[in-house]
């Protein structure tokens, strides 16, 4: 189903609705469990463990770079 405009639902928008749950996440948490769950899947040599696609652009170019280093 597309999404056209703003759905609003007793008088909360969906931006509004994701961002309660997002800032009741704890992020540092979260990060642990996914750096777990990657080491169990992580090469013992130098080969590539993921190849992250992007298009080139700003966005994906940062995001290279954080990945990187």
């Amino acid at each position: 189903k597309n999404k056209i405009g703003i759905n609003i639902e007793n008088n909360i928008c969906d931006a509004c609705k994701y961002n309660q749950i997002k800032s009741s996440i704890d992020w540092k948490k979260r990060e642990k469990e996914l750096i777990k769950l990657l080491d169990k899947h992580r090469k013992n040599s130098n080969a590539y463990d993921v190849v992250v696609p992007g298009s080139g652009g700003k966005d994906s170019a940062y995001t290279a770079h954080i990945l990187k280093y």
